[in-house]
């Protein structure tokens, strides 16, 4: 597992050598991922996350990519951007899955949207498209 960092608008989400995740900053809309709704100055542990390969840091949300070829999403939901079928404008505190994503090899994403590209080449997008 790589180590790496990714930087939201008003958050940081850091990538361990184990494949887990810490995160720190604003999380009014859960997006530090630790099942609260309290910012933190510290890193917390994002919850129930191992086998992370990649991240991708939003406007209060956060994806990541898992060794599994699956993506978790979780953190400011009113436009959609955690891919799962729902909007929400308190915020989802812990990682859930984007609805039936496999076979992604890469992670990106905008201030409300989420973009994987799958091992078969193809793009798959979720979210805001203004």
């Amino acid at each position: 597992m790589g180590v790496s960092l990714a930087a939201g608008v008003a958050h940081t989400l850091a990538l361990k050598s184990a494949g887990t995740v810490r995160s720190w900053g604003d999380n009014t809309y859960g997006g530090l991922g630790n099942g609260t709704f309290n910012s933190s100055t510290t890193p917390v542990t994002v919850s129930g996350l191992t086998g992370v390969l990649g991240l991708f840091g939003g406007n209060g949300d956060s994806l990541a990519l898992l060794t599994d070829g699956t993506v978790k999403s979780w953190g400011y939901n009113n436009l959609g951007q955690l891919g799962n079928a729902t909007i929400s404008n308190t915020g989802t505190p812990t990682p859930g899955a984007v609805s039936g994503l496999t076979g992604v090899v890469g992670l990106a994403g905008g201030r409300f949207h989420g973009l994987a590209l799958k091992a078969d080449g193809t793009v798959r997008s979720w979210g805001d498209n203004y």
